[in-house]
């Protein structure tokens, strides 16, 4: 039972039991497979009688128990103070906004909207909170007068409206907040036309940041919307039961928790598990990373078959794996492979709303696991299970705010990529923005349908979403373009899919002794080309530069020699490896930037090639200088 609580979990689907002792679904409800909603059925009394013992051994929210007391100052989250000082340092900055729009269809009341709206900023407070400084540090203070206009434009008349109003969601997506005087909510209406025979007629866009939000929150912020529409349209009150707690009374417990050193246990947890964890990933990047993070973001995308879906849904069941843990064991062991690097750090989103109290509000509660695993084991079963001990350990602990543990752990602040993780995995959950998941919404006269992103960014490196159900296994690589070319994205994708081709393709009786090895990232014709390649054979390269060419025979013929001398023999891997160890440390620990001429004194030495290649990586510019002249001197 504990196991399929947990399956649920990692999908944003949460079960509670009503007053009534009615069994309660609330998420997203496509997420669950086949086997998962016959085991709701057939086990639902006794599904309703665990749930009903946990919630009794808790008599009250302990987040309501610990609601700050009259005169106490409000507190920010450890999530709201990091949004800030991120806010504060680069001025004003749009990464941090989450949009969202609809295609409108029929007659939509923008007074209801406009109302429907300003009752959710009175609802949750954390949507009429400002944050400003005082004394060098964050302070908040909540309007009570505050109000939501809606800004609304007529293009009908413009040349192309469709594509006017794509700008104008591309600019208000793009638009920073001012933390200290905004409402952490906005909303445009753009009329495109006023025949009723058009399938869209008007976009209805909102826009949250995510200092009052997440991925959950959007949802909570439409079905609101939806629900108090509705009953101004039928002039009935609204449905909402009134919340008992607001994000402030969150705050303050998390505050006071880690005060009391009530998450001692967890926190060394997280010290040894993290000991020595790598700065940086080791995957080859296609250009020198820039001083500061760039956010700009592009999607490859890609579909496996519901026949290997299948197939892969029935590994996971008889290896007692979620599908999400047998995903982030294939993703795991490709990065590795193209990095030639064991220890793997990935991070994974996950909701931080243990206490049902929670599941009605808006705010920043999502917290981030730091998944670290290593592909260090002989067989796919050891593997898995090592895969496996790892999410249940973080999930056991995973109270600890992110942004407190990186603060623990004392991990050096840096401008051009995130802390303790670069690479972010999700699956079908809450956490990704909600109007995704409204395929149709009937208001009155309207009807509403989702639309794609507005504009694409990524905070990290790589920002992967992956599902798998009986339909089939779809894959998203973000990635940052200032990094990665497509091409090299596509590359990685294909190797994921053979990957996972590869496991669905084991037996019953094969799966546990398989070796890893035997687990197969390249096509056949990527093996051929390999093999050409070796055999002294001419052939075209779609790489100019020398340290891309190294890269490639590093992931293609790892263990074949590349440097040699009187003592030492270096493999491409082991060279490869070397370069961009070397290369991270002129970046990180000197401060080398693209096109810096860099001094080599240029002996005939392994050495020397490696510092060759680290500085190509590294985008610098090396002057090779003469040892005998430097003597002379």
């Amino acid at each position: 039972m504990k196991q399929f609580f947990l399956q649920l979990s990692e999908k944003g689907i949460k079960l509670t039991v009503d007053e009534q002792g009615k069994l309660l679904v609330r998420g997203k409800l496509k997420a669950l497979t086949a086997d998962e909603k016959d085991f709701l059925k057939n086990n639902k009394q006794q599904i309703i009688q665990a749930i009903g013992q946990r919630q009794r051994g808790v008599t009250e929210s302990p987040i309501a128990v610990a609601k700050a007391q009259p005169g106490e100052p409000p507190v920010l989250s450890f999530s709201q103070r990091r949004l800030w000082f991120i806010d504060q340092l680069n001025r004003g900055s749009s990464e941090y906004n989450m949009p969202m729009a609809f295609e409108v269809h029929g007659h939509l009341d923008i007074a209801k909207v406009g109302q429907a709206l300003n009752a959710i900023v009175q609802r949750h407070e954390v949507l009429r909170t400002v944050f400003y400084e005082c004394d060098g540090a964050p302070c908040l203070r909540v309007l009570d007068d505050a109000r939501l206009y809606i800004t609304v434009l007529d293009l009908s008349d413009q040349a192309d409206p469709h594509q006017a109003a794509r700008a104008h969601l591309e600019r208000e997506a793009s638009r920073p907040f001012d933390l200290s005087q905004d409402l952490m909510i906005r909303a445009s209406y753009l009329q495109l036309t006023h025949d009723d025979s058009e399938r869209c007629q008007a976009l209805l866009s909102f826009n949250m940041h995510h200092i009052a939000s997440d991925g959950w929150s959007m949802d909570v912020l439409t079905k609101e919307f939806f629900a108090i529409y509705q009953s101004l349209e039928q002039g009935t009150p609204s449905p909402l039961v009134p919340l008992t707690i607001q994000y402030s009374d969150f705050a303050h417990w998390q505050q006071r928790s880690f005060a009391q050193a009530g998450l001692k246990e967890q926190l060394e947890y997280w010290q040894q598990q993290l000991q020595q964890v790598p700065a940086l990933h080791q995957l080859p990047l296609d250009a020198s990373r820039p001083a500061e993070k760039q956010y700009r973001g592009e999607l490859v995308t890609s579909q496996l078959s519901s026949k290997v879906a299948t197939r892969l849904l029935t590994l996971a069941k008889e290896l007692q794996l979620t599908p999400f843990m047998l995903l982030h064991g294939a993703l795991a062991l490709v990065l590795s492979r193209h990095s030639n690097n064991k220890d793997i750090v990935i991070g994974s989103p996950v909701a931080n709303r243990q206490d049902p109290a929670l599941a009605p509000l808006i705010g920043f509660f999502v917290n981030t696991l730091v998944l670290r695993v290593s592909t260090a084991h002989d067989t796919l079963r050891d593997y898995l299970a090592h895969v496996r001990a790892v999410h249940l350990a973080a999930q056991s602990n995973q109270d600890v705010p992110f942004e407190q543990l990186v603060e623990v752990l004392n991990v050096p602040r840096n401008n051009a990529y995130s802390p303790l993780f670069q690479i972010l995995l999700t699956t079908d959950n809450q956490f990704s923005v909600a109007a995704e998941q409204v395929e149709h919404v009937q208001l009155g006269e309207a009807s509403l349908q989702a639309m794609q992103d507005v504009s694409l960014t990524t905070k990290f490196d790589l920002d992967i979403h992956m599902s798998l159900n009986e339909a089939g296994v779809s894959i998203g690589w973000t990635y940052d373009v200032s990094l990665f070319e497509r091409a090299h994205i596509s590359q990685l994708d294909r190797h994921l899919g053979n990957v996972l081709n590869a496991m669905s393709e084991l037996t019953h009786a094969d799966n546990g002794s398989t070796n890893l090895t035997a687990l197969s990232m390249v096509s056949e014709q990527e093996q051929q080309q390999a093999l050409t390649l070796t055999s002294g054979t001419q052939v075209s390269s779609e790489w100019q530069a020398v340290h891309q060419l190294l890269e490639y025979q590093a992931r293609h013929n790892p263990n074949a020699i590349a440097l040699q001398d009187h003592e030492t023999e270096l493999t491409y891997a082991e060279l490869n490896t070397r370069a961009d160890a070397l290369a991270m440390r002129l970046i990180t620990e000197h401060g080398v930037t693209v096109g810096q001429p860099v001094a080599i004194v240029a002996q005939r030495s392994i050495a020397t090639v490696c510092a060759v290649a680290a500085l190509l990586k590294a985008g610098a510019t090396y002057v090779p200088l003469d040892p005998e002249a430097l003597k002379n001197d």
